[in-house]
Parts: structure tokens; C-alpha cells; sequence
């Protein structure tokens, strides 16, 4: 059967991470933020609980040849599958071709005159672009009472397809600002892209059997999803005292809002240590995982000088390499490494941090977490004011 997944602001790390927890399905179409594929072991609320990335899923009712596509068509699919009396329905067209979105745009409103031809009353509700935000569509129950239909156009055909899951966003948000160790002045990893990360490394190995390290662990927003996706092996480091304290509180905030079981809060292991010298406190060869985000430099204010922006790349790189140097020790070959690397956004042009040149020496290989699906690209986090954008990247332990 094919199915949908609608992404958030980064759609290629989305992807990305689809492709980690699904493995090698059959190849996606891509349509504006969205995707569609087959998949023969789906579960829409487990995939939706798991994801970071993914704002909405569900199924595809029909596919047709967009020239067939008519408001009666899609009036026909929906009474097939009968809810409320009374029709509650939003209606989203997705297109990578503005002139073909365009000419279905009208479809919401064609579609409640079909539906009111056929003696049913409805209501359309809309949004920002035609597109109803998750939150909305969990408040107003379109995937048990109502419909959250998206219309998706190809080249040639059309497919009609329903909501059937949502992110939480309220979840999501208690863990990012409900917290209690928050330090916006270092900069925070969000628990999407930490999510998002986690997954990215995922292996064959069974989570609860897979040791997973953070050795720069801040606030412990890596340690948090980690244990909610179920890993029980969970080992936190940093230098400073201070963030040590903070992801203690944050693991204990998260037992006292159960969220997390007491008895697993207790396994997790936390302790101060260099990132640079990580490989002394540890077993050789005893972490399968390791997903971090690391320093990303000195907080800018904007207009710093190219000569310190170089500084700051040298130091990262230089702090990168003995990480890595330290990290190989621990990890068995096949290991993962999921980290982030500053991007200083910089007129007029960006400045990266990059040590891809001395992966091969320590132990590493890259890792293209799209290969097959879609074109090389590069996954990077970013809104459009931050100054230090994040890029993801994804390192296999070789030798």
C-alpha cells in the first residue's frame, strides 16, 4: 500500500531519517516537502512517535492521472469512508510545479459544492498556504472525525490521501522549553534534531542492545530522546561541571513527569570527561553508537572579522579530529558517528568546518544517508537569522 509522510523546515534531513528507520523501501517520490512510498510493514503510530522530522503521515486512498482529477473524484473517495455526519475536511494540494498547483487550487471549494450536490453538508477548513498545521488538525480531530486530505501532483498523476497521524507538538515542546537546564547563551540542540540524529545512526543491532554515547552531552537533549526511543545503554560526558548538573536535572524532570522509568534513569551513565580523551574512561571498542552535537564555536553577533571566523574553524577542526581520534578507539568497525559541524554563515561566503580529508587516517568514512533515494545533498539544520548553521554528518567506522 503507498503512504505519505509530510515533512517540517529541513525535508531532506527528513527524508534522511525515513530512510534510516525504513530501510531500503522502494524508492520515494518527493513532491514539494512531502513524500510518498510502499511500504509493507507500516505503522503509521509507531513511525509518527519515532520520527523527528515527519509533522503528519497517512495513506494514499487513490492514484489517478492528474487530468482526471475532479472535486466529484476526490467527493467519491471520502464517502467511501464515511465519519461524521456532518463533513469536517481541510484540503492541501502539494505540487513542484507552481502553474500545476495553481490550476487545482480551487479544489477545496469545488469540493464542498460536490459534496453539497450529494446532500451532505460540510465545512472546509484551511490554513496558512492551504495547509492545516498539525496542531490544528489534532484539535479538530480530522483523522478520526474529519478528513486532512493531501491532493499530490506529479508530472503525470495525482495521488488522494488522508491523514492518519500527527506530531505531537505539545510533547515536543515540553521537552524543548518545559525543561528545567536550559542555556540559551551556549546555544541548545533541539530534541527534533536530536531525534533526527539518533535515527540517522540507527543500526541492525536491537536499541536495547546498542550502547549509545553523547560526549558533549550539554543539557542531555541527546541522553532524553534516546531513552524515549526506547535505548537503554546510555552513557553522557562533558568537560564542564555545569552541563553535567544539567542533564542530571533534565533526566530527573523527565522521571518526576514520567516520561522516563526511575529504574532506567538510574542506568544511565553521566560523568565529567574531555570529549578529546573520552577513549580513557571507557572500554575499547564498547560504543555502537555515538551522536553529538560538539562545540559550535564562539557566540557571533554578526559582521565578525573573516580573520576570527578562521580561528574559530581551525580550533573546531583541530577540537574534531582528537575527538574522533579518541571516539575510534571506543567504537568496533561498522560503529556510527552522527555529529554536527558549524556552518558560519559569512558575506559573502559561508565558512565550513570540514575534516573530511583526515577521516581516512583516524578510521572514518562518510556516509551519503540518501544514496539511492535522492541526488547527493547536504543535511544541514538552520532558520534563516542563525548565524551558525549545523550540518549533519554521518561517519562509519572503517578500520
Amino acid at each position: 500500500m503507498s503512504h505519505f509522510l509530510v515533512f517540517g523546515r529541513h525535508p531532506w534531513l527528513s527524508l534522511a531519517e525515513t530512510r534510516a528507520i525504513l530501510g531500503d523501501a522502494s524508492r520515494p517520490i518527493c513532491v514539494e516537502h512531502a513524500a510518498i512510498l510502499e511500504s509493507t510493514h507500516w505503522d503509521g503510530q509507531l513511525l509518527q512517535d519515532t520520527l523527528g522530522g515527519c509533522v503528519k503521515l497517512g495513506d494514499i486512498w487513490a492514484k489517478i492521472s492528474f487530468q482526471d482529477l475532479t472535486a466529484e473524484r476526490v467527493a467519491d473517495e471520502m464517502l467511501k469512508r464515511p465519519r461524521a455526519e456532518r463533513i469536517l475536511f481541510s484540503c492541501t494540494v502539494l505540487s513542484s510545479s507552481p502553474p500545476l498547483k495553481k490550476r487545482f487550487s480551487h479544489l477545496p471549494i469545488e469540493l464542498k459544492r460536490a459534496l453539497k450536490s450529494r446532500g451532505h453538508a460540510s465545512r472546509w477548513v484551511t490554513g496558512d498556504d492551504g495547509e492545516v498545521a498539525p496542531a490544528a488538525v489534532q484539535k479538530l480531530h480530522l483523522t478520526s472525525e474529519g478528513y486532512d486530505l493531501m491532493i499530490i501532483l506529479t508530472a503525470h498523476d495525482a495521488y488522494i490521501g488522508s491523514t492518519t497521524h500527527v506530531q505531537n507538538a505539545d510533547a515536543w515542546s515540553l521537552r524543548d522549553y518545559g525543561r528545567p537546564a536550559r542555556d540559551a547563551a551556549n546555544g541548545m540542540l533541539p530534541p527534533k534534531l536530536a531525534r533526527m540524529m539518533i535515527n540517522l545512526g540507527r543500526g541492525k543491532t536491537p536499541l536495547h542492545e546498542t550502547t549509545l554515547l553523547d560526549p558533549f552531552c550539554g543539557g542531555g537533549t541527546v541522553l532524553m530522546e534516546a531513552a524515549l526511543l526506547g535505548y537503554d545503554r546510555l552513557i553522557g560526558s562533558d568537560l564542564e561541571s555545569r552541563q553535567i548538573e544539567h542533564t542530571r536535572r533534565n533526566l530527573d524532570w523527565m522521571v518526576e513527569n514520567h516520561l522516563l522509568d526511575p529504574q532506567r534513569r538510574e542506568g544511565i551513565q553521566i560523568f565529567s570527561q574531555s570529549a578529546r580523551s573520552i577513549d580513557r574512561s571507557l572500554p575499547a571498542q564498547s560504543v555502537d553508537l555515538i551522536v553529538t552535537e560538539g562545540s559550535l564555536g564562539a557566540p557571533l553577533r554578526g559582521h565578525e572579522p573573516t580573520a576570527f571566523l578562521v580561528q574559530q574553524k581551525q580550533q573546531l577542526e583541530l577540537l574534531w579530529r582528537e575527538t574522533l581520534e579518541a571516539c575510534a578507539v571506543l567504537q568496533p568497525n561498522g560503529g556510527r558517528v552522527v555529529c554536527v559541524w558549524p556552518v558560519f554563515a559569512h558575506i559573502p561566503y559561508e565558512i565550513n568546518i570540514d575534516i573530511r580529508d583526515a577521516l581516512e587516517d583516524i578510521g572514518y568514512r562518510l556516509i551519503d544517508p540518501l544514496s539511492g533515494w535522492a541526488q547527493p545533498h547536504e543535511l544541514v539544520y538552520s532558520r534563516p537569522d542563525q548565524r551558525v548553521k549545523r550540518r549533519i554528518v554521518i561517519l562509519e567506522k572503517i578500520r
